[in-house]
């Protein structure tokens, strides 16, 4: 797979995520003119834009977002300027990516090890110890107190089980 069909793959996938998550917690999302995108305030664990294609126009996103206390956005081509806008660039992290199989061994740094995630309880597991390191507070059903009713996971739960 070349480069270009590796990025487009990458920011399918991430808006994907993204999309998927914020509807699960009740978050309006959008896609037009090349951009994935919340209008609301989302948490920061989340981007509020996404560029879907190459030479996506910030300018046409940065009209759409209203002032928020933090506001990220990718563009996984690094092709849009949105300084004009006034958007801080805080740094250019390439997308990794790595060919599908096993990890090679010594490959991990000490102490640290992979699970897999086979059912819905682990996949709450995960998503809630990585929510909880970037100080999101989950919202909780009022009719259940299991962590596993929460909304975002209740959507999880009901993916992995079909």
């Amino acid at each position: 797979m070349d480069r270009a069909s590796l990025l487009a793959a990458a920011a399918a996938n991430l808006a994907g995520w993204h999309d998927l998550q914020l509807r699960s917690l009740g978050h309006a999302t959008e896609r037009d003119d090349g951009w994935w995108w919340t209008p609301d305030d989302v948490p920061g664990l989340y981007l509020r834009a996404i560029a879907l294609a190459p030479g996506a126009d910030p300018g046409h996103i940065a009209a759409r977002l209203h002032p928020a206390s933090w506001t990220g956005l990718s563009d996984p081509w690094g092709t849009a300027d949105p300084t004009p806008y006034g958007f801080l660039i805080d740094g250019d992290r390439p997308w990794m990516h790595r060919p599908a199989g096993p990890l090679q061994p010594g490959t991990l740094p000490p102490g640290v090890s992979l699970e897999r995630v086979t059912d819905a309880e682990g996949l709450v597991a995960l998503e809630l110890a990585a929510a909880r390191g970037f100080g999101v507070t989950i919202p909780r059903s009022e009719e259940h107190t299991s962590e596993l009713q929460s909304l975002a996971y209740l959507v999880c739960r009901l993916l992995l089980e079909k």
